[in-house]
């Protein structure tokens, strides 16, 4: 896996997921993020639109599955009030 995979979570939710990590993290596929979540519960962040966003959803919902814990963090796209 190169810098520029991309993996697919599939059949979670109907909207497709990207999982994509920079070329330089320690991660060079799904089962080295599950391995290492597991050593380091909470400790690894991940970002969605909001809370039961599009994304937010099928991650929960991966991480259900994987049996790791990873922190939410929301990320506002919302323009600032004039």
């Amino acid at each position: 896996m190169n810098g520029t995979s991309l993996s697919r979570l599939r059949g979670c939710w109907p909207i497709p997921g990207v999982l994509a990590v920079h070329a330089d993290s320690p991660w060079k596929s799904v089962a080295d993020l599950v391995a290492d979540a597991k050593k380091r519960p909470g400790q690894i962040t991940y970002s969605s639109s909001g809370n039961y966003g599009a994304s937010h959803v099928p991650f929960e919902m991966f991480s259900q599955a994987a049996g790791i814990k990873m922190l939410h963090v929301a990320v506002s796209r919302r323009r600032p009030r004039r």
